[in-house]
């Protein structure tokens, strides 16, 4: 009952470490998945069907009923040239920001509504004019061209963008995706060793304590009968350990 007992509870724990493993394992997935689009696409965002996952860094769309705020991950519907002449006044949309680089000179995305919109003569979208919802935010100084514009607010996933920036980091990469490869890796391998062992131990017997009590017992019955036997075989009695004979008083030196 005991033995049944601490299998039960070693099944539960193997179980609950192998989906925690594999957790992991669909995590990294995704990370990896999301990392290889961001290099992928031309303008170095992430593109999963037609969609993409920003986190918002500054305070800019702050505000008392807004959309979006500092630290949110939202999603992002990415639009075709086609697309883009259908935006309209209000609608956010998500552009390569040529005010704002990083350190290798590579334009920012920034995340701001549409206040005003530019267009030829046959209706099609040359440029935008956009402001944050902060309200001490002013309107942007310069205006957002087609080319620049990669898509348009579809829904805010929640305050979750500080842990998304940090996985597309190299260290984040490395913590939240290598790790639990290399763990997941290794725990597999030390299953596939351990089932190994046991298939070749399956046929063999385990001695426990009572089992060797037994058999110290069972020998030592034995060896008492073969005494036995070989005493009747001469007739005489099974030999004892001797004693050692009681000295006799030594005799008077006179004598009687």
């Amino acid at each position: 009952m005991e033995n049944a007992k601490k299998w039960t509870a070693k099944r539960i724990v193997n179980t609950v470490i192998s989906v925690i493993l594999w957790i992991f394992l669909a995590f990294a997935a995704l990370t990896t998945v999301i990392a290889l689009a961001t290099t992928a696409n031309s303008n170095k965002v992430p593109n999963l069907f037609g969609y993409s996952m920003m986190n918002v860094l500054t305070d800019s769309m702050d505000c008392e009923d807004g959309v979006m705020k500092e630290g949110d991950l939202i999603l992002v519907r990415l639009l075709d040239d086609e697309e883009k002449n259908d935006l309209a006044e209000g609608d956010v949309i998500s552009f390569l920001d040529s005010t704002l680089r990083d350190e290798n000179g590579k334009k920012q995305v920034t995340t701001h509504r549409i206040v005003s919109i530019e267009r030829d003569t046959d209706g099609k979208l040359l440029s935008v004019k956009t402001k944050g919802d902060n309200p001490n935010a002013g309107i942007d100084t310069i205006d957002r061209y087609q080319n620049e514009i990669l898509g348009k607010f579809h829904k805010n996933l929640g305050a979750v963008g500080e842990a998304f920036g940090f996985l597309q980091s190299s260290k984040g990469f490395l913590l939240c995706v290598v790790v639990p490869l290399l763990v997941f890796f290794i725990y597999e391998v030390f299953v596939v060793v351990k089932n190994v062992v046991e298939l070749k131990n399956k046929d063999k017997k385990v001695i426990t304590e009572e089992d060797e009590e037994l058999i110290k017992q069972q020998a030592i019955a034995e060896f008492l009968r073969q005494q036995e036997e070989k005493a009747k075989e001469k007739g005489t009695e099974p030999t004892e350990t001797p004693e050692t004979p009681a000295q006799s008083p030594e005799p008077d030196e006179k004598g009687e």
